[in-house]
């Protein structure tokens, strides 16, 4: 709260990006989804009604294996090396935020990045390429993961600053 007000009223950042909860949020929050959505629904409108630019980052798809020592274990042991892995869809877990972050993007100015439109067909996710791993665990991008997603976005820049 306090740093929107922040952003809503300096010069210096004309464009805000917002991080989604990922898919692991506590059941305090999980249970009161409303809350999280009318939070972020008056400050997106206060930000774009300060003529800031908003990116909202939605959930990122948290998936069945942790990328990193599942890549490790495959090496250490000399097996093939995994290069997707199971995923259950985070508006299964988080109920509805998805379709809201959706709604937010047709109703608004602001762009909506999805992650899993990126990394994950209906089933699987790809946890790396040839440059590098994209999960730092679960339901956390690797810098990797992250400048991928942002790349076919366009944003790598936000990385660069």
């Amino acid at each position: 709260y306090f740093e929107g007000n922040r952003l809503e009223t300096d010069p210096n950042h004309g464009s805000v990006y917002l991080a989604g909860p990922n898919s692991t949020l506590p059941l305090s929050v999980a249970n009161n989804k409303d809350i999280l959505k009318n939070g972020l629904s008056n400050l997106i409108e206060r930000l774009t009604d300060a003529g800031k630019d908003v990116v909202l980052i939605g959930p990122v798809p948290e998936i069945d294996v942790n990328g990193v020592s599942s890549i490790a274990r495959a090496q250490t042991y000399g097996r093939e090396t995994m290069t997707k892995a199971n995923w259950q869809p985070v508006h299964q877990r988080i109920g509805g935020l998805t379709t809201f972050f959706e709604d937010i993007e047709l109703k608004t100015q602001v762009k909506v990045v999805f992650p899993h439109r990126f990394l994950c067909s209906e089933s699987w996710c790809q946890i790396k390429d040839a440059g590098g791993v994209f999960y730092h665990d679960r339901h956390h991008l690797s810098p990797h993961g992250a400048r991928t997603v942002l790349q076919e976005i366009g944003l790598v820049r936000i990385l660069e600053n």
